[in-house]
């Protein structure tokens, strides 16, 4: 310390000029030194730390600056310079702040340019986090020395420059507590490297990078970081513009590249929207941004680039979510945008018409929509629909479904990507499988819900449809209702719904997707507009000539009865039905909208009145060339009857104009319907057979006749005691049918004479003995010479009923009568006799 005594005195001159001398001399000494005396020995430390602590201005200044240039001419490694600068720094006063903020950028600056190992991947090492963490006052000269960082290190790879900062940016946002201050500082750092990256365009990309990653760690708990949020995406937004505008007018080769990068600064934006969509602000001010993004590169001429279906993706789960009309109205715009700059590109209906891409998952979201009261969100939902519509008619002409997008890249951390995986594996798969329940396996606490459901390979729609019933029907039994299943109820329906309305395009599962719509319906009742809409957006287009999907169509309109389970959408239901009810429509459609009302009245017995109206009696003679319409009509007469007699009573005369009818199928019907007002005992069947037995004549002719006789005779045996005669002619008409070998023992013949003995089986033995003649020789004959196995089954029955009653009732013969020994026997011989003799069993 001796030997540095006389220049450190010199350093109390109180002469700048002369300090600054002094300064000089002691580091040209700490140079030239043996090394018992250079800077790395114990007298060269203090007397830097003497310089460096300095209260003078001046030594302070030349003190910083002959550090740089010693660790410039390699007189001290960068490391041991950092970490002297940097206790300084940590001790000085605050108008000494800048100063070494500046030697600690310069030495940071030197290292990363000649030294290749000089590389800070830890943010507990590096400089720059050290002097942020130090104090507040070495903010404002930190963001200089970053921007001249990054300005000057640039040519040696600006990938290299990003690398070095991250760690830096990284805890600049993440540090706690993270104070406005702290914000106004990220929020300026970003906005001037934004700036900056605007002065070297072509090398500007992996700084974009990088500040679109920070994105991902600002905090967003309150509506005023979310304004800053928009504020930062704001500047690389713009700063984004520029270069792109730079690019694009250079004719530049990284062009495909920053538009990648746009994809990424959107999808990261977009990826928070799960805490975005909390606050007051909402997603529209996201949207406009992305938009006015989106529309700066069409105006350029670019073209639509694959990668952004990730963010189509993305805008599918935010309107499934949106509530608010002006978050939906704005997210319609920006999908619309993108549908059409798609389209415009051709890559959708041009070159790929035929493809299965995202779009079609926006069908059931959107035409959710459509039913809104905000007449600006009803356009634009209409608009949207327009453009799917022509993607779906393209997409349904076409002989193979194709996808659109490779499974590389898709990302699989995010939910949007497995929902379109999800659908490509659906859309693909031909075979039930039994992995297609996994996700509906397994609820919190590890417990499954789905018990019993995995036995055998099942669709994924039909799995659905299932879980979907069995939640309804616990809440129809008051029973308990599971934590996950009250979150499916919640939030799963429309998405769910999105999925299965896709699924409708694929003629394999149309069906069964059809049914887990009609499920999801009953799930959740607020989306019944919604379905109704969809069922006829989807039969509006397969109405198509080129299209075949008329049975998927029948289908689709079958949906509409389980609607008006909830009695606000009874109404509409019944609107949309009675408009094909019509007298000029065609017989099917007519025929269907009377089974659709029918179906409707089962859910809701509020439209009994319009039922009955289209089943008046002289609809029969009005509509008698229609056959469809009059076997839909009997059809619907016999299911009133059999789920609610006492509404059948009120069609009686229906019931007697089918019988009363010569086509085959609409007599069996009738019959039918007697037979379950007969069975609920509205109707006194004999009663009702004095006015109807001249009908049944055809019934050994025509096996469905008979079968439907077969149905309302086996009800005579309730009263076939009171009406012996009556009962006679009844068994012999069963009994004809049963023994009868017409047209060789058809599938409906048997149908009809199995139908027959089922109905003997409820007559008494002795009645049908004595209401047939010969009977026992005739039933033998019949045993011994029938061979259909269809009808032995119900043979067999009949026969164990006889068999039965030849038990109980025959008399049994004693040949020889023992004497009786002593009088315990003589007692139990007589007293049975006494007991069951005719005057006691009279009395």
């Amino acid at each position: 310390m001796d030997s540095y005594a006389p220049l450190l005195e010199r350093l109390r001159v109180p002469q700048p000029s002369m300090q600054r001398l002094a300064v000089i001399s002691i580091f040209e000494k700490l140079a030239t030194a043996p090394s018992y005396l250079n800077a790395d020995s114990n007298p060269g430390r203090d007397a830097i730390s003497k310089c460096l602590h300095s209260n003078s201005p001046a030594v302070v200044d030349q003190s910083v600056r002959e550090l740089c240039r010693f660790v410039k001419d390699s007189k001290m490694d960068v490391s041991r310079a950092l970490l002297e600068l940097q206790s300084s720094l940590e001790g000085t006063n605050s108008r000494f702040v800048d100063v070494f903020v500046k030697g600690i950028g310069f030495v940071v600056r030197f290292g990363f340019e000649n030294h290749s190992t000089f590389c800070m991947d830890s943010a507990d090492t590096h400089p720059f986090v050290n002097v942020l963490s130090c104090r507040m006052e070495v903010q404002s000269e930190l963001v200089k020395q970053v921007l001249l960082f990054t300005t000057q290190s640039k040519q040696l790879g600006v990938v290299k420059v990003c690398k070095f900062l991250r760690p830096f940016l990284s805890y600049a946002i993440l540090r706690t507590p993270f104070s406005d201050m702290s914000l106004a500082f990220v929020m300026h750092l970003i906005s001037l490297m934004a700036s900056i990256c605007c002065s070297f365009p072509v090398d500007a990309l992996p700084i974009m990078k990088l500040l679109t990653e920070c994105l991902k760690y600002l905090p967003l708990k309150s509506v005023k970081d979310f304004n800053d949020f928009n504020c930062i995406v704001g500047y690389i937004a713009d700063a984004y513009t520029v270069i792109l505008r730079h690019l694009v007018a250079a004719e530049s080769q990284v062009i495909r590249e920053a538009q990648l990068c746009g994809v990424e600064l959107l999808e990261t934006i977009f990826s928070l929207s799960t805490d975005i969509h909390k606050h007051s602000s909402g997603m529209e001010p996201i949207n406009k941004l992305s938009k006015h993004l989106l529309l700066e590169q069409k105006d350029m001429g670019l073209s639509y680039v694959p990668e952004l279906s990730s963010l189509l993706l993305s805008l599918f789960l935010i309107l499934i979510q949106s509530e608010l009309e002006h978050e939906q109205l704005s997210t319609l715009k920006l999908i619309t945008f993108l549908v059409k700059w798609k389209n415009d590109s051709g890559t959708s209906l041009g070159r790929v018409a035929c493809c299965v891409s995202e779009e079609l998952l926006f069908i059931i979201p959107v035409v959710n929509l459509v039913s809104s009261p905000c007449k600006s969100v009803k356009v634009a939902a209409t608009d949207l629909l327009v453009l799917l519509e022509k993607h779906l008619v393209n997409l349904l002409n076409s002989p193979k479904l194709e996808l659109t997008m490779p499974g590389e890249l898709l990302h699989v951390s995010r939910l949007e990507d497995i929902i379109l995986r999800l659908l490509q594996h659906l859309l693909m798969q031909d075979q039930p499988s039994l992995c297609s329940t996994f996700f509906l396996r397994f609820a919190p606490g590890g417990k499954t819900d789905v018990e019993g459901m995995h036995d055998q390979p099942e669709l994924w729609v039909t799995q659905l449809r299932e879980y979907s019933l069995q939640i309804v029907e616990r809440r129809k039994s008051s029973l308990p209702v599971s934590l996950s299943q009250e979150v499916f109820m919640i939030e799963m329906p429309l998405l769910l719904g999105a999925i299965s309305g896709v699924l409708v395009l694929k003629q394999s599962v149309a069906r069964c997707a059809i049914d887990t719509l009609a499920a999801i319906g009953t799930l959740d009742p607020k989306l019944g507009v919604s379905l109704l809409l969809a069922t006829l957006y989807y039969n509006n287009i397969f109405s198509t000539k080129d299209i075949k999907f008329h049975d998927i169509s029948l289908k689709l309109l079958g949906l509409l009865p389980s609607l008006a389970s909830h009695s606000l959408m009874t109404p509409l239901v019944v609107q949309t039905i009675l408009p094909m009810l019509s007298k000029d429509v065609k017989p099917v459609l007519y025929a269907t909208a009377i089974r659709l009302l029918c179906k409707t009245w089962e859910i809701n017995d509020r439209i009994f009145g319009n039922l009955q109206e289209v089943l008046q009696p002289k609809e029969f003679t009005e509509l008698i060339s229609d056959r469809s319409i009059r076997v839909s009509m009997a059809a619907s007469i016999r299911d009133i009857c059999r789920r609610n007699p006492d509404r059948g009573v009120d069609l009686i005369l229906a019931v007697s104009a089918c019988i009363e009818g010569q086509d085959p199928i609409v007599q069996s019907l009738g019959f039918q319907s007697l037979a379950h007002l007969c069975e609920a005992d509205v109707i006194d069947f004999y009663t009702a057979w004095d006015v109807i037995a001249k009908h049944v004549a055809s019934y050994s002719e025509d096996p469905i006749v008979a079968y439907g006789v077969c149905l309302l005779l086996r009800w005579g045996a309730m009263d076939a005691e009171a009406y012996l005669e009556a009962s006679k002619s009844v068994l012999q008409i069963l009994w004809e049918v049963g023994s009868s070998r017409q047209a060789g023992d058809g599938s409906q013949w048997v149908k009809a004479r199995a139908s027959a003995f089922e109905a003997l089986t409820h007559y008494e033995v002795t009645h049908i003995e004595n209401g047939i003649p010969d009977f026992k020789k005739r039933n033998m004959e019949l045993l011994i010479s029938e061979v259909n196995p269809g009808v032995l089954r119900d043979i067999e029955a009949f026969e164990v009923k006889i068999i039965a009653h030849e038990h109980v009732n025959r008399r049994r013969v004693v040949k020889e009568r023992r004497v009786t020994g002593n009088k315990i026997e003589k007692l139990l011989d007589v007293y049975p006799r006494v007991i069951f003799s005719a005057e006691s069993c009279f009395v």
